[in-house]
Order: C-alpha cells, then sequence, then structure tokens
C-alpha cells in the first residue's frame, strides 16, 4: 500500500506539473482534518438540543437529531471538562470541571462564566465536580473538596438558576459521592463509589442510607407512576429493583441478561415506558409492558445513552468510532458521526499518509496525501492493556515505519494495514514513575533499528532497545566518570547519529551547567564542549544522515566531526529567546525550520525559513486570515512539500476551524486528475455489518483484502449505495472505477467485530 501511495502521489505530481498548473508559491489548506469520533455524554434541554462532550473535552449540539452538528465557539482547555447538563428551559448550558468548578454559557460558548465553588480562590482552582442535576427551579451539584484531608463530598444547591456566587453548601456528605437523583422534586437521593445510596428528606441537610443498596452501585434512580425504580449493579450483574414513591420497601423486578456484563449508564424513555441501558456488552432496554429485557445494539463498551424529546435514542463511548443512533419509527441503531474537526495533539507524515492521534481518544487517523477524506482505526484492536482509556503520548518517524507511544503501549506503525504492538507492560521497560510503559519521548538512528526511549521528565537514565523494540539492553545511564552530572530527558535531549549515543547533562557538580555526553556503548561517556553561551536549555537532533545538530535560544549549530567544533547556521530568527522553532528535512538534506513567537503577535522573522543550495535561507511568513497570522507547528517535509498544523496558542491568531497547511507550488486539491474528483463517501468506516458508499455517478466497484484477493463486485448508483458484509474483522480495499474509463479511485475499508 506504501508503494501505491507513493507512486500514485509521484505520477499526480508530474501530471501537474506537466500541464502548468504550477501556483505562487504560498500556503494552502488541506482539507478534512480528522473529525471527532467518541461521544463521552449526552444531555437535551426543554427546546430539543442536543449537546454532546467529545472525548477531548470539546461540546457539540445539533438542533436536528443528530443529522448536523456545531461546535461550540470555545471550551476553555483548562476547566477539564468531564460532564454535562444542559438547563431545561433556557440555552444555558453547565460544564462539570475537573479544575475550576462548575462553568456555564448562554451563547454556545462564545463566552463563559464560571464559579469555582471556593468563598476564597485558592492558586486560581476549583472544585472538582462530578454531578449536578437541574429539579424545577432547584439545581444541585456534588462537588469534592480536594484542598482539605480527607477529601470532603460536599452538596451544593442554587435557586437562582446556577447563576455565579449563587450556589449555596447545603452539607458535607458521608460517603464520596457520585450520582444525584431528584425523581419527584422532594426526596433527593446521591449514589456513593462505595455502594451506597444516601436519601434525604429534608432537601439535602441530613442523609440516611438506604440499606437494601449496601454494596450496589446505583446507576439510575427514577419515577415512573406510582412507583420508585432503581438500577443497580454488583459486580458483573445488573438489575431492576422497584419500591413505592416512599422508597421504602425495594424487591428485584427483573435481572438484566448475564450477557451485558453489567451497566454504565442509563437514560428512561417515559413516553414509551421503555429503560434504555448501556452495557459493556452493548445497548439493552427494558420494556415494561412485558417487563421483558431486549438486546438493541451489539457494541463494546458504550458509555453515554440519551432519549430524546423526540424518542430519539443515541448511544456513544470513548471506545467507539462515532456514535450510534434511532430515530422513531426505526427498527435499529445505525452509526453516524459528529464529523467536526478538531485538533490533534500528535501528527506525523510517513511514506505519503498522514497520522493524527492526541491524548484523548483511543483512535488513529489517516489519510494518504492523494486522498480528500480520513479514516480511523481503534487502537483497542492492537493493544494488550486494555484496562484503561488509551491516550498516546509520544509519535515518531522511523524509516519505513511510524513509532506511537502511550498509556501501556508501544506501536510500530506501516501504511496503517500493519500495525504492531511492539512493546507493552509486559515486554518492555516500564516507567519508575507510573508502574506501566508510558513511552513520552522516542528516538530512532538513521537505520529505525535502534531505539531509544524516555517515559517521564524525572527519569535519570534512557531506555535503549538495539532491535526494534525485540528486547531492551542495560538503560543508558550516567556512570563512573560523572559524579554531580544527571541526564536531562525530555523531548530534542538526546538522540543517535552515526553510531554513538548523545545526551544533553545536567551538572550540578560546579553549579548547574548544560553539556553534551556522547558514547559508543553506554558504558563510558565523553563531554563535548558546547557552544560558548549555551546555558540551561538545548535542544539536540540529528538530520537522517548522522550529522548532529543543536538549537539554543534563536541559533542553530551543527557539529563538525572533523574539528569537533560547533558551527553556526547562519539563519537570523532575531534576538528574542521567547520563541519556538520546528525543524525538518528534505531527501536532499535541505533544511526547513519553522519559527513562532510565544510572546507577541508580530515577529518579523516568523514563518517558514527555507535553506537554499548555497547555504542562505529564504522567509515565507506564516498563512494569514484577515489581518492575523495563523501559527503553525509540526513541521514536515515530504516530496518538496512543506506540512504545518494549526496550534492553539494564547500569543497568536487560531481560526476555529483547525487544520493542515501545506507550502508548495502544486495546490494539493488539484492533484488528481479531473476524471479523479468524483465526490466519494463512504460510512460508517469502520463498519461491522454494511456500510454506505455514496458517489455522484454510477460506477464499479471491487472489493478485496490486504492479499489483493478479489471477495466482492457489483455496480454503484449515483447516490447511496448500501453494501452488505459478511467479513471478519480487517482492512480491506474497495476500488471504484469510473465505466469507460482508466479511472479507478482506491479507499481503505476497516471492518471491526461487532463484539
Amino acid at each position: 500500500m506504501r508503494f501505491f501511495c507513493c507512486t500514485l502521489l509521484r505520477i499526480s505530481l508530474f501530471v501537474l506539473l506537466s500541464s502548468g498548473l504550477m501556483q505562487a508559491q504560498t500556503w494552502h489548506k488541506l482539507a478534512d482534518y480528522p473529525a471527532v469520533n467518541t461521544v463521552k455524554a449526552f444531555s437535551q434541554n426543554a427546546q430539543g438540543v442536543i449537546f454532546a462532550l467529545s472525548g477531548d473535552r470539546k461540546v457539540f449540539y445539533t438542533e436536528d437529531e443528530g443529522d448536523h452538528w456545531q461546535a461550540f465557539s470555545s471550551v476553555p482547555a483548562f476547566y477539564n471538562v468531564t460532564g454535562i447538563e444542559a438547563e431545561g428551559s433556557t440555552q444555558r448550558f453547565f460544564a462539570l470541571t475537573e479544575t475550576q468548578g462548575i462553568a456555564y454559557t448562554d451563547d454556545f460558548g462564545l463566552s463563559w462564566v464560571n464559579d469555582n465553588l471556593i468563598t476564597s480562590q485558592v492558586s486560581g482552582l476549583g472544585l472538582p465536580v462530578e454531578d449536578m442535576v437541574v429539579s424545577g427551579s432547584d439545581y444541585w451539584l456534588l462537588a469534592v473538596n480536594v484542598f482539605v484531608l480527607p477529601f470532603e463530598y460536599q452538596l451544593y444547591r442554587s435557586v437562582n438558576g446556577g447563576q455565579a456566587g449563587s450556589w449555596n453548601l447545603v452539607s458535607v456528605l458521608p460517603a464520596p459521592a457520585m450520582r444525584i437523583f431528584v425523581p419527584d422534586g422532594e426526596l433527593l437521593y446521591v449514589a456513593a463509589s462505595n455502594g451506597q445510596l444516601l436519601r434525604s428528606e429534608d432537601e439535602g441537610q441530613s442523609f440516611v442510607p438506604v440499606s437494601f443498596f449496601q454494596g450496589k452501585e446505583v446507576v439510575s434512580l427514577f419515577l415512573h407512576g406510582q412507583n420508585l425504580y432503581v438500577l443497580a449493579r454488583q459486580g458483573e450483574m445488573a438489575g431492576l429493583y422497584i419500591a413505592d414513591s416512599s422508597g421504602d420497601g425495594w424487591t428485584l423486578l427483573s435481572e438484566m441478561p448475564a450477557t451485558a456484563n453489567a451497566s454504565l449508564a442509563a437514560d428512561f424513555d417515559e413516553q414509551n415506558e421503555r429503560l434504555y441501558v448501556s452495557a459493556e456488552s452493548g445497548l439493552y432496554r427494558f420494556v415494561f409492558s412485558t417487563l421483558a429485557w431486549e438486546e438493541v445494539l451489539q457494541a463494546s463498551h458504550l458509555g453515554a445513552v440519551l432519549v430524546s424529546a423526540n424518542e430519539t435514542v443515541f448511544s456513544g463511548g470513548l471506545r467507539m468510532n462515532g456514535f450510534f443512533r434511532k430515530k422513531a419509527g426505526e427498527s435499529s441503531l445505525t452509526q453516524g458521526e459528529i464529523n467536526l474537526p478538531v485538533e490533534s495533539d500528535l501528527l506525523a507524515l510517513q511514506d505519503g499518509v498522514f497520522y493524527a492521534a492526541d491524548r484523548e481518544h483511543n483512535f488513529l487517523s489517516f489519510r494518504a496525501i492523494d486522498e480528500d477524506q480520513w479514516q480511523s482505526v481503534n487502537l483497542y484492536d492492537y493493544i494488550t492493556e486494555q484496562e484503561d482509556v488509551v491516550f498516546s503520548m509520544g509519535m515518531h518517524v522511523a524509516p519505513g515505519k511510524l513509532l506511537l507511544g502511550g498509556k501501556h503501549f508501544l506501536l510500530s506503525i506501516q501504511d496503517v494495514d500493519e500495525i504492531t504492538e511492539v512493546g507493552n507492560d509486559f515486554n518492555a521497560p516500564v516507567s519508575s514513575n507510573f508502574g506501566f510503559l508510558f513511552p513520552r519521548f522516542i528516538e530512532t538512528d538513521e537505520t529505525g533499528e535502534q531505539w531509544l526511549m524516555v517515559q517521564s521528565l524525572n527519569q535519570q537514565h534512557i531506555d535503549y532497545s538495539p532491535d526494534g523494540g525485540m528486547s531492551w539492553a542495560t538503560p543508558l545511564q550516567p556512570v563512573t566518570g560523572m559524579p554531580g552530572k544527571v541526564f536531562l530527558p525530555g523531548e530534542n535531549t538526546f538522540c543517535m547519529a552515526s553510531g554513538h549515543f548523545y545526551a544533553l547533562v545536567m551538572d550540578f557538580s560546579a553549579g548547574a551547567s548544560l553539556e553534551l555526553a556522547h558514547s559508543a556503548d553506554g558504558s563510558s561517556w565523553d563531554f563535548i564542549a558546547l557552544p560558548a553561551g549555551t546555558t540551561l536549555e538545548g535542544r539536540l537532533f540529528t538530520d537522517g544522515a548522522g550529522r548532529l545538530y543543536l538549537f539554543h535560544e534563536t541559533s542553530f549549530y551543527r557539529l563538525q566531526t572533523n574539528t569537533g567544533l560547533w558551527e553556526p547556521l547562519d539563519l537570523d530568527l532575531g534576538s528574542d529567546p521567547a520563541i519556538d522553532v520546528d525543524w525538518a528535512f528534505d531527501q536532499q538534506g535541505r533544511m526547513y525550520v519553522l519559527m513562532r513567537p510565544l510572546a507577541s503577535l508580530t515577529h518579523p522573522q516568523a514563518g517558514l525559513h527555507i535553506q537554499q543550495p548555497d547555504g542562505s535561507w529564504e522567509h515565507w511568513p506564516f498563512p494569514q486570515e484577515g489581518n492575523h497570522s495563523i501559527f503553525l507547528k509540526d513541521l514536515t517535509v515530504q516530496n518538496g512539500i512543506v506540512f504545518a498544523r494549526t496550534t492553539p496558542s494564547s500569543s497568536g491568531y487560531v481560526p476555529m476551524e483547525a487544520g493542515i497547511y501545506y507550502f508548495s507550488d502544486i495546490v494539493l486539491s488539484e492533484v488528481t486528475p479531473v476524471s479523479l474528483e468524483q465526490k466519494i463517501h463512504i460510512y460508517p468506516n469502520p463498519a461491522v455489518t454494511q456500510t454506505t458508499v455514496e458517489v455522484s455517478r454510477s460506477m464499479t466497484y471491487t472489493l478485496s483484502n490486504t492479499a489483493g484477493c478479489k471477495l466482492a463486485s457489483g455496480h454503484l448508483q449515483a447516490g447511496k449505495n448500501e453494501l452488505h458484509l459478511n467479513l471478519p474483522a480487517g482492512i480491506y480495499f474497495l476500488a471504484l472505477k469510473v465505466p469507460d474509463s482508466s479511472t479507478t479511485v482506491v479507499r481503505r475499508l476497516v471492518v471491526v467485530s461487532a463484539h
């Protein structure tokens, strides 16, 4: 597949260059950045507006039952939003935060107000909020006072619409609180994480335990008719319990099917008398007319469920791609996507394919340069340890592969159709700080076979594998002869070049100073003098040809191997050290530097600097939107095209729609010939048992596996075509051909298991 992508790219570039489509060299925006794939929570207000919290803590809303979604203008990242609650009669929307108390917006994120729930501000922080419920004019929330020991679990109340400053502390709870329930507007219930259900009959002033539920985790509590119902789980089993409206005399009404593997969340469809429950193995519902459980959907690790006022059922979770939806009158749930652009924390380009990952999702998104659509694979399909939500921390481009590291895993990726787990908690070094594998910074030599890895900023060694992660040798560490010296582990503080290890070292023996250590085998270290004036910061890297470089403050240096002296590069980045830089090299060894200021909106040297054959530098400013620069980062170069992505920065203009920009004579949206510019959409992708192929004109298709064996073929009409799949989980290729033409478009189709 790598050969196909690169070959098609080269052919396309040749067609463009020979067709006279050269443009003035400038920045262009690459369309269709990776879309949000996971939904963590749903909520709805009385106007029928449905809100969704994505895995990366952004908020979206839909006014047409999920057909179209819009993003909030902003959701401050420092809020660390963990839950959402929509107010009933207005468009006020609340964000439950982990570090800033409770926050709300009345204009879909254009402006925010937050109440830290502390009478005296503590270091700008607020209390973590566990849950919130609106019951008539009463607003209730649970918060944890983490500024006292032991932690206090507190109940707050507002009778003034949740306005900042209107939250009053009602009581300190006797157990660690998780959820609030006000089923009839009078009795107040609180579910605790220690398996207790607490009840208050005096508006939260005092609570007594409901002894029947001792040891059971209460997931949902609601009123239906004259009875109260509780969905509670204990271990791997869950059941629905009933009592009269007083909350006394609980009995088991019905036990959930054992195949559900316990419940995670629930929502009651009062109009149709059905309780929808998301569970480990899928979505279930309890039908009160038949007192029976029904399996609605098989899917792993659903965690959010909502039944809208229009009887649309939504279900989502962190470990799934998109969300599931069933409108009123439909017989089954189908998969959809919020499908709005977000910014990825990690971005790389390898052999003509973009890869994007981030610290909140468990998905790896990808697209070939010559394609117009992003796709995603679920990292849970490839890793051994699956207890925690997967998130990625480090990405490194090595010859012929991409290395992706995160919590519990290290993956080697080749063209997406070959993803291999090369490291986990059992076969690779674990972090001394965390007790599990946590690759944060990864470096390789020029061949990509020798690996260096750092897992935390304060570790005093560097993990080393001589054979591409197959085995891990004794870690590199300061040895005898280095008294008072410690490694300075971090990004671009260690590398390999020409068979030698290099690492920046902090010397505390005579005051803190920075030194460069190098070793042939890691057993003994020598030192190379750094350029004059180098202080406590520096960044170390190679050009892929074994030459060593150093960046310090505003200057780049290259080590001359024959003299051991540092040669400054003739690149003027100004005199203000408050800048950040990225660098890359093309196949000819030419250097590219991307510089952005950190303390100002403008800087005369900000933008892209390209080294010319004579050693001089050509400067191109950042792309512009209006009168503002769009700051970019994560520089990479392939086939003479420079790629970078937008960066959130308080000191620069950031477009609402994050994305990838490229700098080239060539407009990539025109790379494919006109005959290939058919709009082709395949969804859902990944698919389970069926997918829809939407094309603008009639075409034929052939479905093949990765070995090239044809599995199916047929005709597609203009519009939407449904393909039924009876395939094992894996990656397949759908070749779409225009009749009476040599034009063929190939798309990847990922099939996942329904279980």
